[in-house]
């Protein structure tokens, strides 16, 4: 397929991988917490570094917050949001930082975490 989707390609690991692919020429969708505008600025980043490197890319970019998608209707509207894609990689890079003594951080953080 012709597709990258990437979870959490907006920022850290999942951005360096949504570059990577888009360096070779996959068109990309970044699925990431962050709200549309701030999205459209990677996408517009991505779509620039692929022309440089000779490719024309499409984006789409999806809103989500994977951390609460916990029942299957929200996995199968998150999926319609991507089935017209022909998809052909797919990176799962959405987390969410913990730091410090686990004893300290509080319950909904680690369930967050241990959901994404």
């Amino acid at each position: 397929g012709s597709w990258a989707v990437v979870t959490g390609g907006s920022s850290g690991i999942g951005k360096a991988m949504a570059e990577n692919l888009a360096l070779q020429g996959f068109n990309i969708c970044i699925i990431a917490y962050e709200g549309a505008e701030f999205l459209e600025g990677v996408a517009t980043e991505l779509k620039g570094k692929a022309s440089s490197a000779g490719h024309k890319i499409e984006t789409k970019c999806i809103s989500a917050d994977m951390a609460k998608l916990t029942t299957i209707a929200a996995y199968k509207e998150l999926s319609a949001q991507i089935s017209d894609l022909d998809i052909g990689v797919l990176i799962l890079c959405a987390g969410i930082p913990v730091i410090g003594p686990f004893i300290d951080i509080e319950e909904k953080l680690v369930g967050d975490a241990v959901t994404v």
